[in-house]
Formats: structure tokens, sequence, C-alpha cells
């Protein structure tokens, strides 16, 4: 049994690594054994002594116990294997509290390796039941995207299986996709449906779904050993955890309130801990006070994080160039603009040219009634007033639609920048609105505050929030404050911007930069991921309804995948398109539809059905429009749809 002692040990040395420093200080006195909680995972291991196939069997009442037992987990890897054999071992996490009353994770740690073989070529046995399917060969996945997610189910329970993974290339070929890199599998674990549903008895899609992402960042794991993809995997599992909870909790308040914190919908955990008050009061208490509190935790006048002096943005307009550096790399949209600090109400402007411009104005006063919540913000944007901001600007990549009414999502971040002058006032905006938080943690060592809206919104992006209502709120260094609605893409912005050998985003060699003027107070541009593109139907809408014509197909127009990116930029008047493509036929369509939104008429729509403003040339792949729009109210909702922001009215 010496390799289990080797796991033992790896495990155990995790746990002292990454645990908060808080919960390390030693306060001389045992703890209290009638509060210590076992955590048992299962989990199998590849050849190369990874794991995957993770299990939660037990201890589902405290999610801060299960994900720094995941941490130990996945950050431990590579294990050593006693045989050729994939057999399971059982992780143990004991959770105490400690005398000074405060919930705390205290490392004592057990591993054991299973004897018993696991089945032998268990995902052959289940591919081979699945009814055969022809792929099909085109831009988008349809009914592809359901077979492939149930193949990547599939791969989480046999991760060396080789015909899982060869069936997965086939399907994918017709889409562009090769499956040799490990950004593929990204892309594809991304894509799968990112909200939970809490709920009893959760869905087999719901877990299949949750158990394929897994499968797909396990896999990117194996071909690049990456720290934000350990990190993106370490986030999959804690959803598939809570769905394993809710098989397991049923209705019990504790549990469905684990299911909410592993899976990030904070506001549904408090609520849960506020019903488990009556049953386990001590315990529900304890977790509920941990959700906004730490002691490890500082105020808002933390120290600033080391940034090295190349990453460091300047306070002008033209000062956003350094900040590609912290972006992930495989993002699609950057958007720069002015943001003036002049205060607005809500109703104005209604019958002026509104906007040329995505990122939100200095509203502090409603016309009429208000929701709470838009009075928080209001409160937060007030100590703004008569700032000066240097630039305001939003990148983003995986965009998704969730259903219903409104606009659709994508994973991003928002970054406001003050000038000098004004760079203790972010330190006021924080302190303002850290009251109001549902959820705090750190990242990359950085104080987070979680929220269910935005708690400010001046120089936000209007497409920041997502499917589990949470925006998280960060003030990296003065004069900086970050708004993020997904939390690997802030993670991975905030381990880039301490890296001085950090890459930008958008690499100078992009075609869009040759068109996007820069100089303008607002611009934008987007440069397609191909990796992503075969799951972005609804980030790439425009594309697809500009097959809507009758002297074209879809099939033909959208079947090679020749789409590369476009640019934007307004004068506030003035606006300026470019949508770069080697499909004239299809950029002739394109050009169809923004005649139309050039030539809107809000008064008199059957007019504007009859009428088409301005001309558009298409040379050497680029379609180009330079217009002055008749009314601006319908631009902004074609400019998010081709931005990514699928609108649904």
């Amino acid at each position: 049994m010496k390799n289990s002692v080797t796991i033992l040990f790896l495990v155990a040395l995790a746990m002292v690594a990454f645990l908060p420093s808080a919960c390390l200080a030693s306060s001389g006195k045992e703890s209290d054994s009638s509060m210590k909680q076992e955590i048992k995972i299962s989990f199998r291991l590849t050849k190369a002594g990874e794991p995957y196939d993770l299990k939660l069997l037990s201890g589902y009442d405290n999610p801060y116990a299960i994900k720094d037992a995941l941490h130990a987990l996945l950050y431990s890897q590579p294990y050593k294997l006693q045989s050729s054999n994939s057999n399971y071992s059982n992780v143990y996490l004991y959770t105490a509290k400690n005398s000074d009353q405060k919930l705390a994770i205290e490392p004592c740690v057990d591993a054991e390796q299973d004897q018993t073989p696991s089945a032998k070529d268990l995902g052959m046995k289940e591919l081979s039941a699945l009814k055969p399917m022809k792929y099909g060969t085109a831009m988008f996945m349809r009914n592809e995207d359901e077979r492939l997610s149930e193949l990547c189910a599939l791969l989480s329970k046999d991760q060396d299986c080789i015909a899982i993974k060869n069936e997965i290339k086939r399907l994918g070929a017709g889409f562009g996709l090769s499956f040799d890199n490990a950004h593929d599998w990204v892309c594809t674990a991304r894509s799968r449906k990112p909200s939970l549903v809490l709920m009893r008895n959760p869905s087999p899609v719901a877990m299949r779904e949750k158990r394929a992402a897994a499968a797909g960042m396990t896999t990117a794991w194996q071909i690049e050993k990456s720290p934000v993809i350990l990190y993106e995997l370490e986030e999959s599992w804690c959803r598939v955890f809570a769905l394993q909870i809710l098989e397991q909790a049923k209705a019990k308040p504790l549990g469905l309130a684990s299911a909410a914190i592993l899976s990030r919908k904070y506001l549904d955990a408090r609520t849960h801990y506020q019903l488990a008050l009556a049953e386990k009061g001590e315990l529900a208490k304890r977790l509920l006070d941990r959700m906004t509190y730490n002691p490890s935790m500082p105020t808002a006048n933390q120290k600033n994080i080391q940034i090295p002096e190349s990453n460091l943005p300047e306070s002008s307009y033209q000062g956003w160039k350094p900040v590609l550096k912290w972006l992930p790399t495989d993002s699609e949209l950057l958007m720069v603009g002015q943001v003036s600090t002049a205060p607005i109400k809500l109703d104005e402007g209604k019958d002026a040219p509104l906007l040329t411009t995505l990122f939100a104005p200095m509203v502090i006063e409603p016309d009429g009634d208000v929701e709470r919540e838009n009075q928080a913000y209001m409160e937060a944007n007030k100590l703004l007033i008569n700032t000066n901001v240097a630039f305001a600007l939003h990148s983003a990549r995986t965009f998704y639609f969730g259903g219903g009414i409104g606009v659709g999502s994508g994973d991003g971040v928002s970054v406001l920048m003050l000038d000098k002058a004004n760079r203790a006032v972010t330190g006021q905006v924080i302190r303002n609105i850290e009251k109001n938080c549902i959820y705090r943690e750190r990242i990359e060592n950085v104080d987070i505050l979680c929220f269910e809206n935005l708690p400010f919104t001046l120089g936000t992006f209007l497409g920041s929030t997502r499917d589990d209502k949470c925006v998280y709120v960060c003030m990296p260094l003065d004069g900086v404050l970050l708004v993020a609605n997904n939390s690997c893409y802030l993670q991975e912005t905030l381990r880039r911007m301490k890296d001085e050998n950090s890459s930008p985003a958008f690499d100078d060699s992009l075609p869009e930069w040759n068109y996007v003027d820069k100089s303008m107070p607002f611009w934008a541009l987007r440069h397609y991921d191909k990796s992503y593109v075969p799951f972005d139907v609804h980030g790439m809408y425009e594309l697809v309804t500009a097959t809507f014509y009758p002297d074209q197909d879809e099939e033909s127009l959208l079947k090679k995948n020749l789409e590369t990116g476009l640019t934007f930029s307004s004068d506030g008047k003035t606006c300026y398109l470019h949508i770069i493509s080697g499909n004239d036929a299809l950029l002739k369509n394109i050009g169809r539809r923004w005649q139309g939104i050039f030539g809107y008429d809000y008064e008199n729509e059957a007019l504007e059905k009859a009428r088409f403003k301005g001309s558009f040339e298409i040379k050497d792949g680029v379609l180009t429009f330079v217009e002055v729009p008749d009314d601006y109210r319908i631009l902004p909702l074609q400019l998010l749809v081709t931005l990514g922001y699928f609108v649904a009215i």
C-alpha cells in the first residue's frame, strides 16, 4: 500500500498549501470534535494519474469543505498508480469549529486506493449503445451539438477511451474542429449550457451537460497543463457536485444551499440558509455568515496587487493598450469608449440621437418609481459625479442566450479607469457597495465582491449580467474598477495582469486593426474564435439571418466558415462599420440588413420597410458603411447582435 501513502501525503500537503491563511492559524486549543464532518469523494485515475469521474459521496452540508477537498485533489495530481488499471480512490477531509467560533477548515486528510478494478472498456460499451448518426458539414452545430454532449458525458466516465475521442473528432471534422488542441476542448466545455436550476431530482440533461463540460476541461488539461484550464476544470466539477448534492439532499435547505454555493447562485444560497436556521441553527448561521465574512479578507483599504509597469494603463483615453495584456488571449470582443460623468435621468434623450456607445451613462435620478436595487446603484454612481474617466473598456468571449426576452450574454469583464486626480474615488465606491454584497471571496489574492445586480453602472457594458445573476466587482489597483460576470474570465484577467510576460489579446496582426478608428469616442472590434464558432449560433445571429434572403440558401452561405470579424466606430453622429469575410454573397445580404438599420424610422416603421438608406461597398472581402442614421433607437439593438449579444424582443 505504499502508493496509498503517497496519495495521502500529496493531498495533505495540498490542503496546507491552498487553505486560507486564517484557517491555519492555531488557537492552541483542540477542535470541537462534535462539529467534524467527513467529506468523501471517489474518483478514477487515467493512466497518467489524473483524476476523473469524480463523485461526492458524503458531507453535503459544508460547501467550503467540499471546495477545499476538490481543490486539494485536482492541484495534487498526477498520482502514482499501483497498476495499469484505473481504480477508485477516496479522499477524506474533516472540518471543525475553532475556539473563536468562526467557521474554519482544519486539514485533517486521509486517502485510500480501492483494490476493486473498474469495469474494463466501460466507454466502449456505452458508445456502442448510442444510435448511429450521420454528421453534417456546416458552420454551426444543430442536432450534432446534443450528440457532442452525449459523447463528452461518456468520456467523463472513461477519460482514456480512444474510441470515444475518435468519434468526437469525427463529429467535429465537419465543423472545423480537429480536437487535437486544448482550445477546441475548452470551447466545447464552455459552450455547454452554463445555467443550473436548483431543484430536487435534477434532469438527466443537466447532469449530462455538466459532466460533458468536465470531460472537455479534463481532456484540455491532458493536452496542455495550463493553470487557467485547471481553474476552469475545478469550476466544472463544482457544478457536477452541485447536481450530485441535489440528487441526494432532495429538498433539505442545507443541501440546497451547498448546491447553490458550488454553482455560484449566491442569492439562492442565502435564501436556503435562512430556511435552515430553524432546523440547524448554529451550522446554518456560521455558513451564512461565511458568505460575506472571512477573517483573512482585508477591507477596501487592501494593498494593491503587484502589477509590472509594462502592464499599467495610462490615465488618458489612449491609455487602454496595456489592458490588452490583462485580457484572455481567446477574447473575441473589445470595446473602448469615453464616458461622461454628467448626471442624466433615465428618460432623457428619447427623442435625440441616443446611443452610439454601449457604455452606461451617469444615471442618478429615476423618473417615477424605481426598484430598490436601482436606488442602490444610483447612490454608488453619485460618488463618481464630476470625476474624470480616462476610458471604459469591455472585453468578452463565449456568447450564449438563455432564452426568454432580453439581451444575451457573454463571459467578460468591464474596466473603468479614472484619471490620476480621481484615483481615490474607486476606494470610496468599494466601501460604499461592499455592505450590500451577497458573497465575498479572494481570487488571485484580490478581494472580490459578488452581487445579484450591478452595484454601480457608470461605464459598465449594457450586457454585463447573465443567467446565474452574479456580478463580480473588484479594485485591483487604485483608480481601476473591474466588473465581471464570470469568475473564470476574471481569474484569468487578474492572473495575466500580474504577469510581465503575458502576451496581449487582440494581436497587432489582426486585420480588424486596419479598419477601426481608435481616436473615436466609441469603437469596437470583434474577431471570431474559430474554435467557438460552431457553438455560436446566437452570438453570430446576424450571419444566420443574412441567409433568409430568397436568392441564397443557408447551406451554401454558412458552410465554409469564411467569416473573420468586424469593426464599428462612431463620433457620436457618423457611424463607421466594416465587416470582414471571404464570402461576398453573405456580405451583400448583411449590407441589405444594415441599409434598413440606417434608414429606420421609429415613427413610421412601414416607411422603413420600403426604404433603404445609403450605399455600401464590398471590396477585397470587406463590407464598408459610412452613414449617419436617421433614427438612433434601433441602432444599439442591431449593434448588440452584431457584436455577439443576441436580442430577443
